[in-house]
């Protein structure tokens, strides 16, 4: 659509959501909130995506294959 305020908002809530209880989010929902924002910041056209794809790759490494598998597919299709 756009927009890219609200993407940014929802993005930068996730990692902050599975911080808040990294024993029960850590190995699958911290990897994707950091590929959300990472996404959001590409849509935004600013350097920052390069940040939170680093900060996804690592954490994404410790999940499980089928988790890390779907991570990888979704990095991939991030502009960068």
């Amino acid at each position: 659509l756009g927009r890219v305020e609200p993407p940014l908002h929802r993005g930068r809530r996730c990692p902050e959501l599975c911080e808040a209880e990294p024993e029960a989010m850590a190995e699958f929902d911290l990897p994707f909130a950091c590929e959300a924002l990472a996404r959001a910041h590409a849509l935004a056209g600013d350097p920052e995506s390069a940040r939170w794809l680093e900060r996804a790759g690592p954490r994404g490494r410790r999940s499980r294959r089928h988790d890390r598998a779907l991570l990888e597919a979704d990095l991939a299709t991030i502009p960068g």
